[in-house]
């Protein structure tokens, strides 16, 4: 056995420092990886809020500028006069952008009911996307009152949810603009 010079209480005090030193080491990293990630997902999430948000408002603003609803209104008013409407190539392809799908595949990270406002907005902006691709390619030409219900039908769902969309721009930026804090978990 070899003798040591060091006072008992020492050898018994020198292990236990030594254990509450990485007791105390661990919690920090645990701590900063948990800060890390936290940081992480409000960054993504805060990039995401942006991003729908830009899409949506480009989208309002294109329909204002290009004047679809006017457009819509003066199609509904030649039929139900007995006009026959030629079929116009509006927009070719239904899908949504491939930048904004990649953000709506992360659309579950954002809080509060968000995800499910802007889930709701993109399957109304798909339908009536979709109906315009059946116009322009003359699937609707054959029956004008047909034509002249779904074109009525778009423009009441676009009246209903164009002002909803507006709001929800402005929540998503709001959102996207809310302050970094570590304890909140939303």
């Amino acid at each position: 056995m070899i003798a040591s010079s060091a006072p008992t209480w020492l050898l018994i005090v020198s292990p236990l420092l030594v254990l509450v030193g990485t007791i105390v080491g661990a919690a920090i990293a645990i701590i900063g990886q948990l800060f890390s990630e936290r940081y992480k997902r409000y960054h993504d999430c805060q990039m995401t809020a942006r991003g729908i948000a830009a899409s949506i408002d480009a989208t309002l603003i294109m329909a204002e500028r290009r004047g679809y609803v006017q457009s819509f209104e003066n199609m509904i008013a030649r039929i139900s006069q007995g006009e026959q409407i030629k079929a116009e190539m509006i927009i070719e392809d239904a899908s949504i952008d491939p930048i904004t799908a990649k953000m709506l595949d992360r659309v579950g990270l954002l809080g509060h009911n968000l995800p499910a406002r802007v889930v709701t907005f993109m399957q109304v902006l798909t339908g009536i996307r979709q109906d315009l691709v059946r116009f322009g390619r003359g699937e609707l030409s054959d029956n004008m009152p047909d034509l002249a219900f779904i074109l009525a039908a778009d423009l009441a769902l676009w009246r209903e949810f164009e002002p909803r969309a507006r709001v929800l721009v402005r929540d998503l930026r709001n959102y996207a603009s809310e302050r970094f804090r570590f304890w909140s978990w939303q």
